[in-house]
């Protein structure tokens, strides 16, 4: 509340909030680079605090309730091909970070769940794809890899939910039950 909503709504009293400021301080938010995902955790603190400022009789209504929460931006998934997986174990042969590839594709740990440098690995596995002659990539794609290989391998999409840590299996039939 107070890095966004109080320095961007605050001096609005509650009971004069209309649906557009909402929208329009929402529309900032993303203009500012915040993600998607970021706006929608906002809009939701939001709505929280309107819920009680309705129940303890501050506001009529809920204006957050009646705006357009930001659309998630979904990223194609390329998880890399068997073949594709053994140029790049190949090419990192020796590198320092060479047991992060080896791990990745079999385990579906994320980057951060891996290693805390972000940064450092990004970098990293950017030089190991062009190292195997491979198309840049994110590293989230070695976790897609690790579920495409189980489900090739006849494990089913549940065993893959509870590898990947997904919080429903439907999660994980729409991200990976047509692959």
């Amino acid at each position: 509340m107070r890095l966004h909503l109080i320095p961007g709504l605050g001096r609005i009293p509650i009971a004069k909030l209309t649906p557009a400021e909402v929208q329009a301080f929402l529309n900032a938010k993303l203009e500012s680079g915040l993600s998607p995902r970021r706006v929608q955790y906002i809009l939701a603190v939001l709505r929280r605090a309107l819920v009680t400022a309705e129940r303890w009789g501050i506001a009529s209504r809920n204006v957050a309730k009646l705006v357009d929460p930001p659309r998630l931006i979904r990223h194609q998934i390329r998880p890399l091909t068997p073949e594709q997986r053994r140029q790049l174990i190949d090419a990192a042969a020796g590198d320092r970070l060479e047991a992060l590839y080896l791990t990745a594709p079999g385990t579906g740990l994320r980057q951060g769940e891996m290693l805390a440098l972000r940064a450092a690995v990004t970098r990293a596995f950017q030089g190991a794809l062009a190292r195997a002659g491979l198309p840049h990539s994110r590293f989230h794609e070695l976790r897609r890899a690790a579920a495409m290989f189980l489900l090739a391998q006849e494990f089913t999409l549940e065993d893959v939910k509870n590898l990947l840590g997904h919080s429903s299996i439907t999660l994980t039939s729409n991200t990976y039950g047509t692959c």
